[in-house]
């Protein structure tokens, strides 16, 4: 029999890898099964993706067994490209004495598997094993280096990535496909930014004489730490060092202190900048790492307080004046949803979506109306795990889009990535896929939702790519 030797071959070629990036499904034969368990099987074998290449593996000792097998006992015919004699591999794929469905990636590693009489229950899971469609969209020099804090804000023909660990800021064309500019927080003048914000504040002067003070300190730059936009207009929430010396017992102290101020960016130039009052109360503060959005002439900022016990609101609202000062109105109505609380910190920087009106959480699967107090639950499960809640989230929502009655989001839960359709009333789950060829640890970015049906990320080879998740 010469299926053999072809089918080493074949064997040989897969593994070094000239099928690029590929997922194999094999079936680990024991022909001497009981004929329910190879019947439970073999009814779902038409239905097995054929992009998986489904391949029989057989210990060598049957090789003259296999023509009756597939005649007598499986009662169909089999290309014998897709079978394979090895006592190697089959020995590599055998965990049980009973015939198994194996997912293999490109360098043999098996990434799921199931027994062949339950092949019809697992059929979704195995057939959601596939090459994603990908494209390349603008192609970054290798010169630039992302950390895997980088996130994507996308505009209509602009894009912005936002790397918050280096503090840098990169400006992407999308018409052209290629970067335009990288900002750092080095790169903004700072003595122009404190002259805007205490322009009527007395502490200026002293401020002026002491800003070299503040260099040799390595406390003169700022800090972009959020970024959101409204279409191709960026905003950006920036903290800004400033010293104050007090007086105590005759001695001076020097005290770094922040304020905030948002920065607008159209082409890569900032166009406008809102100095942002502080609270003027003890309780609460600007929570600087938490997101933030603009409707009309207000903007919507994050706020927390040290103290979790009782009413916990977690969004206030902030009025710009004729001058683009923005000062506190007043703290919306909806309170931090208890997950943070049973999470046990004491503070907590609040991480979401806003979409249509409702508020999308990061990290527990809470929708909150903007405009009321009313609140749903998506219905994901379990939203961390008791021993390690101070340390892993298990749910992470990583993008939202409306379209029609449905919401469409993106998400990981215990490691594997999930597709779901939302219900636009009652948020519930409608449907749901699950991605498992999709790994964070891949990327150097966060994932951004663009279509229903597709993602953009930073590769690890630094390309800004998009993801066709069909």
């Amino acid at each position: 029999m010469k299926i053999k030797n072809i089918l080493y071959l074949i064997c040989f070629i897969y593994s070094t890898g000239l099928f690029g990036q590929q997922y194999r499904c094999y079936i680990k034969t024991n022909p001497q099964e009981c004929a329910n368990c190879i019947n439970g099987g073999k009814v779902s074998l038409d239905a097995i993706d054929k992009k998986l290449m489904p391949t029989f593996v057989f210990e060598e000792i049957y090789e003259d067994q296999i023509p009756r097998f597939f005649k007598d006992i499986l009662q169909i015919q089999w290309n014998p490209e897709y079978i394979i004699i090895s006592d190697s591999l089959h020995k590599k794929l055998t965990t049980t004495n009973a015939s198994e469905v194996h997912i293999v990636d490109e360098n043999g590693k098996s990434l799921f598997k199931c027994d062949f009489k339950d092949l019809q229950s697992n059929l979704e899971k195995i057939n959601s094993y596939k090459v994603l469609d990908i494209e390349t969209i603008v192609d970054i020099p290798d010169s630039i280096v992302f950390s895997r804090t980088t996130q994507i804000i996308l505009g209509n023909e602009h894009l912005v990535l936002h790397d918050y660990q280096f503090n840098d800021i990169y400006f992407v064309d999308l018409k052209k496909r290629q970067l335009e500019q990288r900002v750092s927080g080095n790169d903004v003048d700072l003595e122009q930014l404190m002259k805007l914000y205490f322009e009527r504040d007395y502490e200026y002067d002293l401020l002026q004489k002491n800003i070299d003070l503040m260099r040799q300190m390595g406390k003169d730059k700022i800090k972009f730490e959020v970024v959101w936009n409204q279409s191709d207009t960026f905003y950006t929430i920036v903290t800004i060092p400033h010293l104050i010396i007090e007086v105590n017992d005759g001695k001076h102290d020097a005290i770094i202190d922040q304020v905030y101020m948002i920065l607008t960016w159209h082409n890569g130039d900032i166009i406008m900048q809102y100095p942002v009052e502080h609270l003027k109360s003890n309780k609460y503060d600007i929570d600087q790492g938490g997101d933030f959005f603009k409707k009309d002439n207000q903007f919507y900022l994050s706020i927390f307080k040290d103290d979790l016990r009782g009413k916990t609101p977690f969004l206030a609202t902030f009025d710009v004046a004729d001058n683009n000062r923005v000062s506190f109105s007043k703290r919306n109505k909806q309170n931090l949803p208890k997950f943070y609380k049973e999470m046990g910190w004491e503070y907590v920087s609040v991480d979401f979506y806003e979409c249509n009106n409702h508020l999308f959480f990061k990290y527990c699967d809470d929708v909150l109306a903007l405009n009321n107090t009313s609140r749903h639950k998506i219905g994901i499960g379990k939203l961390f795990k008791e021993e390690e809640k101070r340390n892993k989230y298990l749910y992470t929502l990583w993008g939202v889009l409306k379209e029609k009655e449905l919401y469409h989001i993106i998400y990981t839960y215990d490691d594997v990535f999930y597709a779901s359709k939302l219900h636009e009333h009652d948020f519930s789950i409608q449907e749901k896929r699950i991605i498992p060829v999709l790994k964070r640890e891949q990327y150097k970015s966060d994932f951004k939702l663009i279509e229903k049906d597709k993602i953009l990320v930073v590769s690890s080879s630094n390309d800004i790519i998009s993801i066709n998740l069909k």
